[in-house]
């Protein structure tokens, strides 16, 4: 697609994708609030849900946050009992992060909730627009090349 046929497309794709972030922060808002929890807060349980062996890094390392950040994000898990750390016995200076039952449940909980708000919004497409629409989204992640300013 050379550049100026892409100007249209373009404009399209800055109109609709805010309208899509809205639409998928809602989701994640309707999930989470009943049970006191922020999205970033959801996020960081499914991580470590997620995530064999999860360490501290692994979280700021996902989230694009720094360790500092993160750790008081994982204190207020912590305090509310979803999760816990853990001492990797082999290296000290690696915190290890583990769900508790609680946890597990309220991931669970959320995650079902969720799945049945995507259900909804994704029912009025096919299943093929639905297949053709993750295979692009799929494109778009995995072949992320550096900007040429």
């Amino acid at each position: 697609m050379n550049q100026r046929n892409s100007i249209p497309y373009l404009k399209r794709f800055e109109q609709i994708m805010p309208l899509f972030h809205k639409s998928m922060a809602h989701m994640n808002e309707c999930c989470v609030e009943e049970m006191n929890l922020t999205p970033h807060q959801f996020i960081v349980l499914k991580i470590i849900a997620n995530t064999d062996n999860c360490i501290m890094s692994d979280l700021s390392n996902n989230l694009g946050v720094t360790m500092g950040n993160m750790t008081t994000m994982l204190d207020r898990l912590i305090k509310e009992g979803f999760a816990a750390r853990k001492q990797e016995p082999d290296d000290r200076r690696v915190v290890g992060v583990r769900l508790t039952n609680k946890g597990k449940d309220i991931v669970a909980k959320a995650t079902k909730k969720r799945q049945n708000i995507l259900l909804n919004m994704l029912k009025k497409l096919s299943n093929k627009d639905i297949e053709t629409m993750l295979k692009l989204i799929e494109k778009i992640v995995t072949n992320q090349e550096p900007a040429n300013e």
